[in-house]
């Protein structure tokens, strides 16, 4: 390892330890989850081939806010890969988790980003009235238009590391972050852990149209968040504008500038501000820290 690797495994080690860990069932084993703060439950799903990571830089802020619920989701870091693999099936797991942790009986929002948002979808549908808000942010799943993207490299043939780092970094610059500064050290860590030990399962789901299927099920408001300079999105964003507000005209839209896919990394500070603007209507204030 080292010296850079070493530090910032130390900068992430000092965020999780700000919350605790809960271990939950998924599949033959279990889910992790990592859950900060001691306020109304917000549940942050993260994107494809990654982890609870993807929201660290997001975590300090909100939870002065909100209590944050971060799992690595099934078949992603530290958690189990369930049978069969479906968007259906792992919100059944997450939603059996949140009721362990919070009780069957909380209410609480969700926050999917890209592939987490297909799964979310599934998790308001299933939790019914008890979720309050639905954010989706550079959601995938909708079944819509997307951008072409090219110049994406494979890396896992590679055996040197450092190898593996530069494809990780330059993937990152084509899919995930529109300005090139903005793909740091810490950023290519993150991406480079949790791909490399995912399960290749999120794909599927984030190019089809699952979450659109489900979104006239779901009883929560709805909200969606976008970076402008999103590949895959910002060619089409009229037409998920229209979806969202043809289920609730009324759906609060952010779209961020400067930020790409990955928005609530690249612009943290603007994503925190307009998410809890979105949630503060859901939420009740103080309450008492998750059992």
């Amino acid at each position: 390892m080292d010296q850079t690797d070493e530090a910032l495994q130390q900068a992430i080690a000092a965020v999780e330890k700000t919350g605790e860990r809960r271990i939950t069932p998924s599949g033959e084993g279990s889910m992790t989850w990592h859950v900060f703060g001691t306020r109304d439950p917000v549940v942050f799903l993260h994107g494809g081939m990654g982890s609870w990571m993807h929201w660290i830089r997001n975590i300090p802020g909100l939870a002065r806010d909100v209590s944050l619920l971060i799992p690595d989701m099934p078949g992603h870091m530290d958690s189990a890969m369930p049978t069969p693999y479906t968007p259906e099936a792992v919100g059944a797991i997450l939603v059996e988790g949140i009721d362990k942790i919070l009780g069957p009986d909380r209410s609480y929002s969700v926050v999917g980003f890209s592939f987490g948002a297909a799964i979310a979808g599934q998790v308001a549908r299933l939790g019914g009235s008890r979720v309050r808000s639905l954010v989706l942010v550079s959601p995938g799943g909708l079944g819509l238009r997307r951008g072409q993207i090219e110049g994406i490299e494979r890396w896992r043939h590679l055996t040197d590391v450092a190898e593996r780092r530069a494809v990780h970094r330059k993937n990152l610059g084509t899919t995930m972050i529109s300005d090139a500064s903005h793909v740091d050290d810490l950023a290519v860590y993150i991406h480079a852990q949790s791909t490399e030990r995912a399960k290749p399962v999120s794909a599927p789901i984030s190019l089809g149209g699952s979450l659109q299927a489900c979104l006239p099920q779901v009883k929560a408001r709805l909200a969606g968040i976008w970076g402008a300079q999103d590949p895959a999105s910002s060619p089409y964003m009229p037409e998920r504008i229209a979806l969202l507000r043809g289920l609730q005209p009324d759906a609060p839209i952010v779209v961020i500038d400067g930020a790409s896919h990955w928005v609530p990394y690249e612009a943290t500070e603007r994503f925190n501000a307009a998410l809890l603007d979105i949630l503060t209507p859901s939420l009740t204030g103080p309450s008492t820290p998750t059992p």
